[in-house]
C-alpha cells in the first residue's frame, strides 16, 4: 500500500510539472521540443580583398530552418525571443605567404558588434606555401523578435591571399564537398 500510494504521487507530482502535445513538454517557463533553429552553408569561395575592412559574411544554402531565416544572403532574422547558441566554422585559406596577418571573425546584432564574440586567429605562413586552417567558435546571444544577426570577418593584411575556400567533393577516398561557411544556430532558452 505505501509503493502505490507513492507512485500515485510521482504521477501526479509529473503531472503537475510537465504536459505532454504538439511536439512540446511544457516544465516551468521552459519549453522542450521544437524550438527555432537554422543550419545554413556556403558553398562559394569569398575573398577577402581589402585589409582592415568588416566584411559580411555569406551562407546562401539554407539546408534546415524553423521561426530562423538567412535574407540578402548573409542576414539572419530570427522571429523568437529568447538565448541562442550560435556555432559557426569556416575554411579559411592563406597563400601568398610571409606576413603575418590576424583574421578576426565576430557577431552582429542589428549591425552593432556584440561584446565578447570577437575571436582571432593568425593567418601567416612561411613563403610559398598555402594553408588551411579550420576556424570555428560558439557564442550565445540574446535575442528580440526580428532581430537580424550578422558575421564578420576582418584581416589585418590582405596581401597575403586570404579567403573562404569553398573545396569540391574529393577522390581516393570520396569524401563530400567542404562549405566555405556554415552557421548553426538554435534556441536554447526563453530567458
Amino acid at each position: 500500500m505505501k509503493h502505490l500510494l507513492i507512485a500515485i504521487l510521482f504521477l501526479l507530482s509529473w503531472s503537475a510539472f510537465g504536459q505532454v502535445g504538439e511536439n512540446y513538454v511544457l516544465s516551468g517557463t521552459y519549453k522542450i521540443g521544437v524550438q527555432p533553429f537554422l543550419f545554413a552553408y556556403d558553398l562559394n569561395t569569398q575573398v577577402y580583398d581589402n585589409a582592415n575592412e568588416d566584411k559580411e559574411l555569406k551562407f546562401r544554402i539554407t539546408d534546415t530552418a524553423q521561426q530562423i531565416s538567412v535574407y540578402s544572403n548573409s542576414k539572419i532574422v530570427i522571429a523568437q525571443d529568447g538565448i541562442y547558441q550560435v556555432d559557426c566554422s569556416f575554411n579559411l585559406r592563406c597563400e601568398n605567404g610571409g606576413d603575418n596577418a590576424s583574421v578576426d571573425f565576430w557577431l552582429k546584432k542589428n549591425r552593432q558588434n556584440i561584446t565578447g564574440t570577437n575571436h582571432t586567429v593568425n593567418a601567416g605562413i612561411e613563403s610559398g606555401y598555402t594553408v588551411y586552417r579550420t576556424v570555428s567558435f560558439t557564442d550565445f546571444i540574446k535575442v528580440q523578435p526580428n532581430d537580424t544577426i550578422t558575421v564578420s570577418m576582418n584581416a589585418t593584411n590582405a596581401t597575403i591571399g586570404i579567403s573562404l575556400e569553398y573545396l569540391d567533393t574529393q577522390a581516393s577516398p570520396n569524401r563530400p564537398s567542404t562549405p566555405s561557411s556554415t552557421i548553426c544556430i538554435h534556441k536554447i532558452s526563453d530567458r
